[in-house]
């Protein structure tokens, strides 16, 4: 009777351990997707390499939640691989040829930078990686022929050229001085836009003075910038440097107009600076999430924004919409193509239209399509203004998509 109940048990435990191991198999052969990104996780730019980060990991989140990516019929899940490149492009480089090779990863998003991405370039196109760029703002990333690579965020000198015009044409400014990180790629691009938009009203840059990333002392740069008397002093550079352009400003008793190319949320800022020093300030940026009015945002942003705070305790800067968005983008791409064949992908991705769900972003189509043919996706430029400690929306700008893109693709075709 006790030999009897022993095999029973034995066989009971037996039958229960192979039970476990084949939900255990079953799990470890559920379909996944292996999607890489690189970001600068430390050092000077982890201000926005974090919340892109975050976003990402979110909307990675969130699409597994709802099943995962339907592919073919089938559902899988993503399985994301995130490396810090501390914003240097050969640990970027090194990180995106440790995912391909030992990750095994089938698609790329992130970046910070165009000299994070770039010198990826020729490696990206001989391994055929599908590539989602986010909030790196340089236009070489698009002018740059490369078919697998896509870019989110509007280049800086399509917002440039938009906000130069706006400058001239509604807040009347005649001349105006340039302060920001040059050394930046998309500084110079930038400027170029403002010069062009600000000229094209009758307006003028007095100087442009540079400075590093990660630099707090921009008294100089100032000095020099208010010495040539202009009506305003245009400030382009991440959050935490422009924070100590602005107040250094303020100490400098500057009286002109203060207008930036930053984005940033109130909270990175008062890190660093008083509301009192940001009041009238000007941020021309991409219509990015904005916590207090989404007329100039997609129809998801509440949603997001209450998910991200709920997920990290904390809010959400306004550029994290662009990592969130991309990877819905990638998702909704590879169901349309019905499989994760990297030109399969590409092709989903030149002919797919802006998603109808989960977009956080205002998205212009070009020619009814989500990227032009450029692989250069849009959002409408907008102004802010602070006001009582907040950075409110003052109005939408009349961004020239079309007339971008066009020139976009004479570069592009160039390059060839």
């Amino acid at each position: 009777m006790k030999k009897t109940r022993l095999v029973m048990i034995v066989a009971l435990l037996v039958s229960v351990f192979a039970a476990g191991c084949g939900n255990s198999s079953s799990s470890s052969s559920e379909p996944t997707i292996v999607i890489g990104e690189t970001e600068p996780l430390s050092g000077p730019l982890a201000v926005y390499g974090v919340p892109q980060n975050n976003s990402i990991k979110l909307a990675v989140k969130h699409i597994n939640e709802r099943g995962g990516i339907d592919v073919g019929g089938k559902k899988h899940r993503i399985e994301l691989v995130s490396l810090d490149d501390q914003f240097n492009p050969t640990t970027a480089l090194s990180n995106i040829k440790k995912m391909v090779e030992h990750e095994k990863i089938q698609f790329l998003v992130g970046f910070m930078s165009g000299s994070s991405v770039m010198p990826a370039f020729p490696y990206i196109k001989e391994n055929k990686l599908p590539t989602l760029v986010g909030v790196a703002p340089d236009k070489a990333i698009t002018a740059t022929n490369n078919p697998y690579v896509f870019h989110v965020r509007p280049p800086s000198d399509f917002t440039g050229l938009t906000s130069g015009r706006f400058i001239g044409e509604e807040l009347n400014v005649k001349t105006m001085a340039v302060v920001g990180t040059t050394a930046q790629g998309f500084f110079k691009d930038l400027i170029e836009g403002v010069q062009q938009g600000l000229q094209s009203t009758g307006g003028s840059i007095t100087t442009v003075q540079g400075f590093k990333v990660g630099d707090q002392d921009i008294t100089a740069q100032l000095t020099a910038a208010i010495a040539t008397k202009p009506d305003a002093i245009y400030v382009g550079a991440d959050v935490e440097s422009a924070a100590f352009v602005y107040k250094q400003a303020k100490e400098l008793g500057y009286k002109g107009r203060l207008l930036g190319f930053n984005g940033g949320s109130k909270a990175q800022f008062e890190k660093i600076v008083s509301a009192d020093v940001l009041e009238g300030i000007y941020d021309m940026i991409p219509a990015e999430i904005n916590p207090s009015d989404h007329s100039i945002n997609g129809p998801y942003a509440q949603t997001f924004l209450d998910k991200y705070k709920a997920e990290y305790n904390v809010e959400a800067p306004p550029s994290t919409g662009y990592g969130y968005d991309l990877m819905n983008i990638l998702a909704a791409a590879i169901e349309q193509a019905g499989t994760t064949d990297a030109d399969a992908v590409v092709k989903a991705l030149n002919e797919m239209p802006v998603p109808k769900e989960h977009m956080t972003m205002k998205w212009i189509p070009v020619e009814g399509k989500m990227f032009d043919k450029n692989n250069q996706a849009y959002v409408p430029n907008a102004s802010f203004v602070w006001t009582g400690g907040d950075k409110k929306v003052h109005k939408e700008m009349n961004s020239p998509v079309q007339e971008y893109s066009e020139g976009l693709a004479k570069i592009r075709n160039a390059s060839k």
